[in-house]
């Protein structure tokens, strides 16, 4: 008994010294491997396209999943357009709706005063620009724009006054047949006064008018009129009928 336990003893003293001289090597996938996989640094300098991550190829098909730039809008440069009126211009065409309001603001006179025999009548007669301007378009028709300076320079306070009808009708008469280039008649005394009276505001309006017809105003497209074919020295020639009358 006593040798069987000797025996037994014998054997674990020697199973433990092969186990100290020989240990049992690491399976394979052991920590070392773990550890080896951690510390590697890359071999070279790090890159971006070593940091970011790669994207999956992308088919021509398949919609962008980001928001797009959107594309810059075409200018349009907007151009106004031209208006314009063919025919010949009437004398009508060429007064405003209210024209006869504005000529009694500018008369002034007493509150209430009775106007029913008097015309609103136009320093520079719409006759005579009208036929100035048939006369200058050569047959071509007239920008609006050109018309709508016109008409604002005709209607003007300075160029509207109140005038006994009688007297509005024979100052009409006279200008037609001046413009026509007929004898025209003498003016009657008031007549001859109301326009000495008004020459100064007269002139002016024709200056105005006058100024439209020059290069880069409104209308520069019809014939440049000559020295001696303005609205000014028509004008002037009333005056002087009417100062020789």
């Amino acid at each position: 008994m006593r040798w069987t336990y000797q025996l037994l003893l014998f054997i674990s003293l020697l199973v433990a010294t092969q186990a100290i001289v020989h240990p049992v090597a690491a399976p394979t996938g052991s920590l070392d491997e773990k550890f080896d996989l951690i510390s590697r640094e890359p071999a070279g300098p790090v890159t971006r396209s070593q940091t970011r991550p790669r994207r999956s190829p992308r088919l021509a098909s398949q919609p962008s999943s980001g928001l797009r730039k959107p594309k810059p809008r075409t200018k349009i440069k907007s151009r106004r357009q031209k208006v314009f009126i063919h025919g010949d211009i009437m004398a009508h065409q060429l007064k405003t709706s209210n024209y006869r309001q504005t000529a009694i603001q500018n008369a002034g006179g007493p509150a209430g005063k009775d106007w029913s025999k008097h015309d609103a009548e136009h320093l520079i007669e719409a006759q005579m620009v009208s036929h100035y301007l048939n006369e200058h378009r050569d047959g071509k028709p007239i920008e609006v724009e050109c018309l709508k300076h016109v008409v604002s320079h005709l209607n003007s306070p300075g160029n509207l006054k109140m005038l006994k009808s009688q007297h509005n009708m024979e100052k009409k008469k006279v200008v037609s047949q001046l413009i026509k280039g007929n004898p025209p008649d003498k003016f009657t005394r008031p007549v001859k006064n109301y326009i000495k009276a008004y020459s100064p505001e007269l002139e002016s309006t024709a200056r105005k008018l006058d100024a439209l017809f020059k290069p880069g105003q409104p209308c520069s497209k019809l014939r440049k009129p000559k020295p001696d074919d303005t609205i000014s020295k028509a004008s002037r020639r009333i005056i002087l009928h009417a100062l020789n009358s």
